[in-house]
């Protein structure tokens, strides 16, 4: 069966938010099921995202070539270069094809609808999203 979302106002963000279903994309190419490598400067958006009473933690579903710390995803508010609620630290994950799950607690609890955009720092092959999802 094939999932279908109809979001009269934008997704919750404690629902899963699908990679590809990323409404602004910057430097990458969005895949079927997930987005290919973030570089630096890289970007994924989903517009109106419903917080409702509040997210403070951040998980996401990345693969990230080589060893070690490969950069950082931001999370920031209402555009890509608002207000950064969140920093994730990206650890290798073995390869490319390799998924796994990283999460961060985030700077403040987030509340209401705001616009999200995830942006890739610090590295030339920060990592492939999958799925982004915010809980309390």
């Amino acid at each position: 069966m094939n999932e279908i979302r109809l979001y009269a106002d934008g997704p919750d963000a404690t629902t899963t938010l699908q990679a590809e279903q990323a409404t602004d994309v910057k430097g990458v190419t969005l895949g079927d099921a997930a987005t290919g490598l973030l570089g630096s400067g890289d970007r994924l958006g989903f517009r109106k995202v419903q917080f409702g009473a509040g997210a403070d933690r951040l998980t996401a579903r990345v693969a990230a070539p080589g060893r070690g710390a490969t950069g950082a995803l931001q999370v920031r508010l209402d555009s890509p270069k608002g207000r950064i609620v969140g920093v994730l630290p990206v650890r290798a994950t073995g390869g490319a094809g390799t998924w796994q799950e990283q999460s961060v607690k985030l700077l403040h609890t987030v509340t209401g609808a705001h616009d999200v955009y995830v942006v890739a720092a610090g590295g030339a092959k920060t990592a492939a999203i999958d799925w982004l999802t915010f809980r309390k």
